[in-house]
């Protein structure tokens, strides 16, 4: 390294007795079984040691002096640093999820949705196409797509949204329009109807520097398996949207339990539960029975026998909020509301899980502040969040298997 002139031990060991025999009268025996041969033996040895750390602490400042990048795309300098040690920076994941083709009534003759056959979501705009997916047992290789057999009236397909990140993401029923566009493949006549029977929540932007920097330290400062932070660093690596919480010696209810831990994992944004695709990624994650992402194995080349746990979703906390917002002339009263209603449905939704800690808070006076913090808005006034049915003006506490959503934002506007 330009800053330090590394040795070996056996140099180490050689600069001692040097340095020994300069000051000494009588030249120093360093043969086998002689005490300070042994004791310059230890010390090079210690030596090698602590020149090792300072490299390791000398790399990990340089990664974390890495500059970001103006226009917020990924540093290739940090990838450079990390992909060695646990595997590429994770890039952008297209939302996929089940979409269910229906007809009026049973079909006489077999039907089929094609592979590529497009929907899409009305209130979004965004389109989704079938895709083949041979895990999903109403797939046809040999017809490829999804075949309405006789005396059938639906078929649920897999289908992959066609613009990759978590703008893809949807809630139950809200794929729910099939498209005609040009050059699309035809929906066959006899289906009138499409609606998603779950929600989306696999969609993802690309892994920023910061979240790379993070699973990369948690990963090499805990060591490969075992230790909490090792685990935690294999749950973000399914995804960038990822939340986790781990409760050690602890089941689902918060109950002390002897060589036990529960992870619970989510998508940051979700709105209902986490899906079965979400917890199975997670349990591999967590096994290393294989590599998610690059991810190296977390709990087997470490775990003391006996050693169980449980991977669940968190029950969601839904939280609306109200307020009257007076808005400074000159600005659009739609505009201001619709930025404020997207400025606290994000900052609900980024909240997330509490990873080791007990419990997660949604504070009242932070909302307060990001409406403020909206162009146009000049007073907020009798600002109001409800949980349950109950109204609230203090802060809002979620506990280790819980997690906040954003729901009804209701916004009165006046000049």
């Amino acid at each position: 390294m330009a800053f330090l002139e590394t040795y070996t031990r056996a140099q180490f060991r050689e600069i001692a007795v040097e340095e020994y025999n300069a000051e000494a009268t009588v030249p120093v025996a360093t043969d086998a079984g002689s005490g300070l041969g042994s004791f310059f033996d230890g010390d090079s040895l210690l030596a090698v040691v602590e020149q090792r750390q300072i490299i390791y602490l000398s790399l990990i400042a340089r990664l974390a002096t890495i500059p970001a990048n103006s226009d917020g795309s990924p540093n290739p300098d940090v990838d450079t640093f990390c992909s060695p040690f646990i595997g590429p920076r994770l890039g952008q994941q297209a939302a996929t999820g089940p979409a269910t083709f229906s007809c009026p009534s049973n079909v006489s003759t077999q039907v089929v949705v094609a592979v590529g056959t497009v929907v899409q979501a009305q209130s979004t705009g965004l389109l989704y196409a079938v895709i083949a997916n041979t895990a999903n047992a109403a797939y046809s290789a040999l017809l490829n797509g999804y075949p309405i057999n006789a005396g059938q009236s639906s078929v649920t397909a897999t289908v992959q949204c066609q613009t990759s990140g978590v703008v893809g993401n949807a809630q139950i029923g809200q794929v729910n329009a099939l498209y005609g566009g040009p050059g699309q493949v035809t929906v066959p006549a006899a289906i009138t109807t499409v609606s998603n029977p779950a929600a989306y929540d696999n969609g993802s932007p690309y892994e920023s520097d910061a979240q790379y920097k993070t699973r990369f330290t948690l990963r090499m400062a805990t060591g490969q398996g075992g230790t909490l932070w090792a685990m935690a660093s294999a749950l973000l690596g399914i995804s960038p949207s990822t939340t986790w919480a781990i409760a050690d010696t602890k089941n689902a209810s918060g109950v002390t339990t002897p060589s036990y831990f529960t992870a619970v994992v989510a998508t940051l944004g979700q709105t209902g539960p986490t899906s079965a695709t979400v917890l199975g990624q997670a349990t591999t994650a967590l096994e290393g029975t294989q590599s998610i992402n690059g991810a190296a194995p977390t709990i087997l080349p470490t775990r003391p026998a006996g050693i169980t746990y449980a991977v669940i979703g968190p029950a969601i906390l839904t939280v609306g909020a109200s307020a009257v917002i007076t808005y400074a002339a000159g600005f659009s009263s739609a505009i201001v509301q619709a930025n404020c209603v997207t400025a606290v449905a994000q900052f609900i939704a980024e909240i997330g899980l509490p990873g080791l800690a007990a419990t997660t808070t949604l504070a009242y006076l932070k909302i307060a502040s990001i409406l403020y913090a909206v162009p146009g808005v000049a007073q907020v006034d009798n600002l109001v969040l409800t949980l349950n049915s109950t109204n609230y003006t203090t802060d809002l506490t979620a506990t280790f298997a819980q997690m906040f959503a954003a729901g009804a934002m209701t916004f009165t506007m006046v000049a």
